[in-house]
């Protein structure tokens, strides 16, 4: 009997020892906010905090995992807003590349079951970056969340709400447009908000959403006066299974002097710096100029004739008579002109006809504005594949 009593009592002091302890555990993850009641931070401060802070990056190396496969290595390049060059290796050799700009993606598919071997390319698509992320995205989303920010949904945008959430630590805000919802997670971290991840999905309803991707930020880390995330975690559905991509950062490399060299090159179509339309007050200075070298327009008529050199003008004939000396009265014009044989008065000259007007020049149009270069090395080569056209066509 007395041992099992003991038995009884030592059993309820376990379970109100575990009982405790899991109590503890729980009260232990819920993270009360960093700010007082009524003073979280406004909407617009953390739309600004999701914004990458970074033009560009280089990762040299970095480890990619699909669930729970063999890792591979990767090494990419991001600029904003979309260029992109990214690849994968497994033990030395390349498995798959992808490259793309605002002008179309590029990508080489060299082994694997997902696709034939080949190089695949045109325009800007998401299904692109699915092949390499296994995730689909559109550019400017996998930049941002490469860049070390959060993606956000265009404009117009609808705050729908904003909460702090216990469990994760974050600071959660929700927006709309269109049939789009996303979620985007903030952490307060060295006295400021940091993206820690977003989700996107898409609205069917008012009670039915379709669940796309989520991506998580973790472990940030201060690079070159930047934070950014030593992991980044990306999740989609697949069927009644979660693909997960897990990418941890070896080294990251904000803003490569090499990325602000290449921003000062334009594409200008091979025109010269110089070679551009001349200033609009060239046009009546050329004008002027004509007009002084051939003697028309000293008077700053522009090449029209004067109304007074139309009413002075008159018949040789006529000068003759003007030119009486004077004193002579109607008599001595009179005797001058019969002794010339009494001549028929002159016929009056008609006026002179204008001169048409001179057609200016058109005006040239303005030029546009100068294309930027895309940098080769946001471009791929078919060399050693089979060109397989576009890759996204019947997506």
């Amino acid at each position: 009997m007395r041992s099992r009593a003991l038995a009884t009592r030592l059993l309820a002091a376990s379970l109100f020892v575990a009982s405790s302890s899991a109590l503890g555990g729980c009260r232990g993850k819920r993270t009360r906010p960093p700010y007082s009641l009524n003073a979280g931070p406004e909407s617009h401060e953390l739309l600004s905090a999701a914004r990458p802070t970074l033009d560009g990056i280089r990762v040299s190396s970095a480890k990619i995992r699909l669930n729970r496969s063999i890792a591979g290595n990767l090494m990419l390049l991001a600029q904003r807003p979309e260029r992109f060059n990214g690849q994968i290796q497994i033990s030395g050799k390349e498995l798959v590349s992808l490259a793309f700009h605002e002008d179309g993606y590029s990508l080489r598919y060299t082994s694997g079951d997902g696709l034939p071997p080949g190089f695949y390319s045109g325009p800007p698509s998401p299904c692109a970056i699915e092949e390499l992320l296994g995730v689909s995205m559109a550019p400017s989303e996998l930049i941002a969340l490469v860049l070390g920010g959060a993606p956000l949904l265009p404009d117009p945008i609808e705050i729908v709400d904003q909460r702090w959430d216990r469990k994760t630590a974050h600071e959660v805000l929700t927006l709309r447009s269109g049939d789009l919802e996303e979620e985007l997670r903030f952490a307060w971290h060295n006295g400021e908000w940091w993206p820690a991840g977003a989700t996107l999905s898409r609205r069917i309803d008012a009670r039915t959403t379709i669940w796309l991707w989520s991506a998580l930020h973790e472990a940030p880390h201060t690079v070159d006066g930047h934070t950014l995330p030593s992991k980044t975690i990306i999740t989609r559905p697949d069927g009644r299974r979660r693909q997960k991509v897990t990418i941890t950062y070896r080294s990251q490399e904000p803003n490569p002097e090499f990325m602000r060299a290449s921003d000062a090159v334009v594409d200008n179509g091979g025109w010269e710096e110089e070679g551009g339309w001349e200033d609009e007050d060239d046009w009546e200075t050329e004008e002027s100029g004509a007009s002084g070298e051939t003697g028309t327009a000293g008077d700053g008529d522009d090449g029209w004739e004067s109304d007074d050199a139309t009413d002075t003008a008159v018949e040789p004939g006529a000068e003759t008579s003007a030119a009486a000396p004077e004193g002579a009265g109607p008599q001595d014009a009179g005797s001058s002109s019969a002794g010339e044989g009494a001549a028929e008065a002159p016929t009056p000259s008609p006026p002179a006809k204008p001169k048409p007007a001179k057609p200016k020049p058109a005006k040239p149009k303005p030029a546009e504005p100068a294309k930027p270069v895309i940098p080769a090395y946001f471009i791929l080569s078919s060399d050693g594949l089979p060109v397989r056209g576009d890759l996204c066509r019947r997506r």
